[in-house]
């Protein structure tokens, strides 16, 4: 055996990068521990000219790990993931051939995702700060299935085209006459866009509690549940403020978009019908889980949780994150 190993000849340089090049093209973009190391050889190393290449140090186990664990791109979707992947699937499809180093840390930015902002944007033109019970009451089930299925299939082109259309004029009717309206033009109406869409501001709703019950790891992230409970015990809403603060700056960036439209929607409370308490209620289980997913602890912690979110809300209110 050792013969034949002394006598077999090693593949050439260039052979064996054609076959490193050929596997990471492949792997890339796939949701694993493998796509996270192939993304970043592939940015680190095969988008560099050579001499580039040569300036390079080697990849050190902490960045073979870090690539492992947070620089797989979700292909398709920014469902079902952490906020570190969406921040880099949305990266990615505005530049995917970006020379920024794929090692670093996209969540030390202050930044919201795409997603959460064309969202808010739909909620807020089509009438959701003046929609009673909205985020309490759900849209019709298939059609929040056809929404989060083309939203997983086709990325953002939903979203951008509905935002066009409602910057471009439409008129915001109540809930009914929208949907009416919306039947009566859907014959006639001829845009480059020709999926489902989205009808009325309680369907963008249930598309945020999707996106942010969907996440592998919530907003508010399970490192810091315990100090959400604590803070959830206390008489006012700076403990609360405290655990924000040590949030990473998209996390804070992402939560603090959110409450500011749940504020607006808690202030017009006689019209939505909707308060702190009931906003507290209906998002604690997207924003604070308890890693252990246990039913017994879900049951001794809601209104703790409850309580965190509602003082979240209050705390924005009085410009205190």
């Amino acid at each position: 055996m050792a013969m034949a190993c002394r006598g077999a000849e090693l593949p050439s340089n260039e052979i064996a990068m054609d076959v490193v090049r050929t596997y990471v093209l492949r792997t890339r973009l796939e949701n694993s521990e493998i796509g996270g190391l192939s993304f970043v050889i592939f940015h680190s190393l095969l988008l560099k000219t050579p001499e580039e290449r040569s300036k390079l140090s080697i990849l050190s186990v902490d960045d073979l790990q870090f690539a492992k664990s947070s620089c797989q791109i979700p292909p398709k979707s920014s469902m079902g993931c952490k906020l570190e992947q969406v921040l880099r699937y949305e990266s990615y499809q505005r530049n995917p051939l970006s020379l920024e180093s794929p090692l670093a840390l996209l969540s030390l930015n202050s930044w919201t995702p795409t997603f959460l902002t064309l969202c808010i944007d739909i909620c807020q033109q089509l009438g959701g700060g003046k929609q009673p019970g909205i985020f309490r009451t759900g849209g019709d089930r298939d059609s929040i299935l056809l929404l989060r299925k083309e939203i997983e299939q086709n990325g953002y082109e939903m979203l951008h085209d509905r935002i066009r259309g409602l910057r471009g004029g439409e008129k915001i009717l109540d809930r009914k006459e929208r949907m009416k309206a919306l039947q009566l033009a859907a014959d006639s109406l001829k845009t480059s866009y020709s999926g489902p869409n989205i009808k009325d501001c309680i369907e963008v709703a249930d598309l945020i509690k999707i996106w942010l019950r969907s996440m592998s790891e919530p907003i508010i992230g399970f490192a810091f549940y315990d100090a959400c409970l604590e803070a959830g015990k206390t008489g006012d809403c700076r403990a609360s403020v405290a655990v924000f603060r040590t949030l990473l700056a998209s996390n804070r960036a992402t939560l603090d978009t959110l409450l500011d439209f749940l504020v607006n929607i808690s202030d017009n409370k006689e019209i939505t019908l909707m308060d702190d308490v009931n906003l507290a209620v209906v998002f604690c289980p997207n924003l604070v889980r308890n890693v252990d997913d246990d039913p017994q602890k879900f049951a001794t912690n809601a209104e703790n949780e409850k309580r965190f979110v509602a003082f979240l809300l209050d705390a924005k209110r009085r410009d205190m994150l």
